[in-house]
């Protein structure tokens, strides 16, 4: 992580002119239409989406079918994110089959020092973070996709044009994309359903897709398919999550994508941390 630090200060200093806010390295040229070289799309994607504040959404749905019968899995984490508060709103959903898990967490900081705030059982959990890793978690919510891996890739896309956006199509390795699925908290969050993550083929390909903005040239949204990176694992994670032996049940994979979903770019206010949180202990 503190490597994927430098380099998001790295390319916020030669994106940006000294001085001025992260919004600011948005450039007075527009995406243009009739762009088809997915390289060029994703260069220039690069180069505005880093934001002073925005709202995220990633989101992680998996069907499956056990001996027959329809079971889910639903993850979701919607953020809230201010460079300028220097505070993040996180809420988690995860919920397996009729059986739902909320939490919240916060992240600010109190006078010089961060914290992070996990609200629990209904009491709140107050855990002092360091500068690097309050850093890196604030970050990785200002810029939605770690770009440089996937302009390496560029040419793995297929470009499809409407009014409003391009759509880049392709297949890419879990290998080549792992750097932007941890910066993002992606196989960190498959881990909060103690799926193990090292069990994903790495040099499996899967299936990703980005709708990049026409004008803004912002991404407005990515899915990852890695059913076929993570079947055989992730058949032995459900049926650890239910407490049944492996053996005596037929489990069926229909479905396992990762959705990220980014709204309200440069337009968050405000992130009230409650009150309660703040007097945790």
């Amino acid at each position: 992580m503190f490597m994927s630090l430098l380099k998001k200060i790295k390319l916020i200093t030669l994106s940006c002119i000294a001085g001025t806010s992260l919004v600011a390295c948005n450039s007075s040229q527009d995406l243009k239409a009739g762009i088809e070289d997915p390289v060029e799309i994703l260069t220039f994607a690069k180069s505005v989406n880093i934001f002073d504040s925005t709202h995220n959404q990633i989101s992680t749905s998996i069907k499956s079918n056990l001996n027959n019968q329809p079971l889910d899995i639903n993850i979701l984490f919607d953020t809230l994110y201010s460079s300028k508060e220097e505070k993040s709103s996180v809420t988690t959903s995860i919920s397996i089959g009729e059986n739902e898990n909320k939490a919240s967490i916060y992240l600010a900081k109190d006078g010089d020092i961060p914290y992070k705030y996990t609200k629990k059982d209904n009491s709140w959990v107050k855990e002092e973070l360091s500068g690097e890793q309050f850093n890196n978690i604030l970050l990785s919510s200002s810029e939605p996709m770690y770009f440089d891996e996937l302009i390496s890739k560029g040419n793995a896309f297929t470009v499809k044009e409407d009014e409003s956006n391009y759509t880049l199509d392709g297949k890419v390795k879990i290998s080549d994309i792992e750097e932007t699925l941890q910066y993002i908290g992606a196989l960190n969050m498959l881990s909060t359903i103690n799926m193990n993550i090292e069990e994903i083929d790495k040099n499996s390909d899967v299936s990703l897709t980005l709708q990049i903005e026409k004008g803004t040239g912002y991404l407005k949204n990515a899915t990852i398919d890695i059913i076929d990176a993570a079947n055989e694992s992730l058949a032995k994670t459900i049926i650890d999550l239910v407490n049944l032996p492996l053996d005596a049940f037929k489990l069926e994979i229909k479905e396992f994508k990762i959705n990220l979903a980014f709204d309200q770019p440069n337009s968050v206010e405000n992130i009230e941390v409650p009150q309660e949180a703040l007097n945790a202990q």
